[in-house]
């Protein structure tokens, strides 16, 4: 299966569901045999600047 698609980002409030899609792509992809990666970031709002 050929794909044009290289990569795909996912934004959102908390609670969006981006891990469940990013999970549920990688399945996707991997039992068509086209290996993939997902990387899931959290942002640590504890280490914010504060004003």
């Amino acid at each position: 299966m050929a794909m044009d698609l290289e990569s795909v980002f996912l934004n959102g409030t908390v609670g969006a569901g981006k891990t469940s899609t990013g999970e549920a792509l990688h399945w996707l992809l991997a039992d068509d045999g086209i290996s993939n990666a997902v990387i899931d970031l959290e942002t640590d709002t504890s280490r914010t600047a504060r004003s």
